[in-house]
């Protein structure tokens, strides 16, 4: 079982007493993440995650080692980086068999079973739709840039 840390009162140079919104990540103000704090916000949005998921994100978003995820870790996970675009367009690349440029249901259904990660027909479909921008059932690499 992870340790529990004990909250701190947040101290005149938080967040808060700069004048600076809170986080809801940071319940308490320190401009810190605790584990508590990251697993009440993930169950907040449905998605409660067990002692290991908590544990390997902690482990992987603080980098220098406190136990906690000071604002600089935050932003630096949640900060794309340069090779960002690289990556979408490789990982694009394992799924868009015919290459050209667009993937259906059926190209991320074979590329799915191509990884050993099985999905069905339906279940294609609706990651498909859950980033299907302008409705026509299928992803483009342009669709994915913001």
């Amino acid at each position: 079982m992870l340790a529990m840390r004990r909250r701190r009162a947040p101290n005149p140079t938080t967040s808060a007493a700069r004048g600076r919104p809170t986080s809801p990540f940071d319940s308490n103000g320190d401009d810190k993440i605790l584990s508590e704090e990251l697993a009440a916000l993930l169950a907040s949005l449905c998605h409660p995650p067990s002692e290991e998921e908590l544990r390997r994100m902690m482990v992987e978003a603080n980098s220098n080692g406190d136990g906690f995820i000071s604002v600089e870790e935050f932003v630096e996970i949640n900060t794309p980086s340069a090779s960002t675009d690289e990556d979408l367009r490789l990982a694009f690349a394992i799924f868009d068999l015919d290459r050209n440029d667009i993937i259906f249901a059926e190209e991320l259904f074979r590329g799915l079973s191509r990884i050993e990660e099985g999905a069905s027909g339906t279940q294609c479909r609706r990651m498909i739709q859950g980033v299907d921008r302008d409705g026509d059932s299928l992803i483009s690499s342009r669709s994915l840039k913001p």
